[in-house]
């Protein structure tokens, strides 16, 4: 009897609208924490999270029962939504300082 083994490594880039240099250095750190919730929260092992100010990078690890599109349609709507409220936090907290 054969054994498999199956590991599905994705690099996912997510940028913010027309690439808008919108993630300021000092709130990355937040946004990695958040994205690394999100993987977790859709049983996505999350190998490395990284990014610049138009884009965030994700490199993530598949289980055998989830394909890609699926993954990509759980994440991306609560990444988007996600990025809109911290930064909105994030700049309101900056105007109110």
């Amino acid at each position: 009897m054969s054994h498999t083994y199956v590991q599905n490594l994705m690099h996912v880039v997510s940028s913010t609208k027309e690439r808008r240099k919108l993630i300021p250095l000092d709130f990355r750190p937040k946004l990695r924490a958040f994205m690394a919730g999100v993987c977790k929260s859709e049983k996505l092992l999350a190998h490395e999270i990284g990014g610049m100010d138009n884009h965030a990078h994700l490199l993530i690890q598949l289980p055998s029962t989830i394909s890609l599109s699926d993954a990509i349609q759980e994440i991306k709507p609560v990444l988007h939504d996600g990025w809109a409220l911290l930064l909105r936090g994030s700049v309101a907290s900056r105007l109110i300082a």
